[in-house]
């Protein structure tokens, strides 16, 4: 394996982290650890505080790997395996967490869509039954087309709603699974 390439995964940084900037970050997600807030329900601070533990043990990584290639021992090694089954254990949560994406495009096309175009099919049925019972009632013919026109604009502005409920309920669930 060549170590001369700048792409090189064991070329290693200098033994130096940001730590000021790592322990900002761990203050902010203390300071948002209260079981009174509401935000702290959702996986927002939970996705954060992965991001933050990753990016940290990401950037001691080159040292665990450095002091095991220097001296190779027990200790070394179970601290250079530890440090990678944490970091696995946590790119799989976020991962995880990624996923829910999937699980509000899973729930808006196999729940939402076909409940809403049921409640439009019900609706249009019933109109089109009373449609149909108009055609035998002994109205006058403009009166008959006034009728069939207010059925008809009932049923665009019900579809309006039904599809602008759609969206708020879409949105909703987008800011409960994926606030992040």
């Amino acid at each position: 394996m060549s170590t001369d390439s700048k792409d090189s995964y064991l070329d290693f940084p200098s033994n130096s982290m940001d730590l000021s900037k790592l322990q900002l970050n761990i203050d902010k997600i203390k300071s948002l650890v209260d079981l009174e807030n509401l935000d702290f329900q959702n996986d927002k601070l939970a996705f954060n505080a992965q991001r933050v533990l990753l990016a940290s043990l990401l950037a001691v990584y080159p040292t665990a790997v450095q002091t095991y290639l220097g001296k190779p021992g027990q200790s070394s090694m179970y601290s250079l395996t530890n440090l990678t089954s944490q970091i696995n254990e946590l790119f799989n949560e976020i991962r995880s967490s990624q996923s829910l994406e999937n699980q509000l495009e899973h729930i808006t096309e196999n729940i939402l869509d076909p409940m809403i175009k049921n409640l439009i099919s019900s609706l249009f049925d019933v109109v089109y039954e009373n449609k149909q019972k108009l055609k035998l009632l002994e109205l006058k013919t403009e009166d008959k087309k006034e009728l069939e026109s207010q059925y008809n604009e009932l049923l665009r502005k019900y579809a309006s709603t039904m599809e602008t409920q759609k969206q708020e309920a879409i949105e909703k669930l987008s800011n409960y699974l994926l606030e992040v």
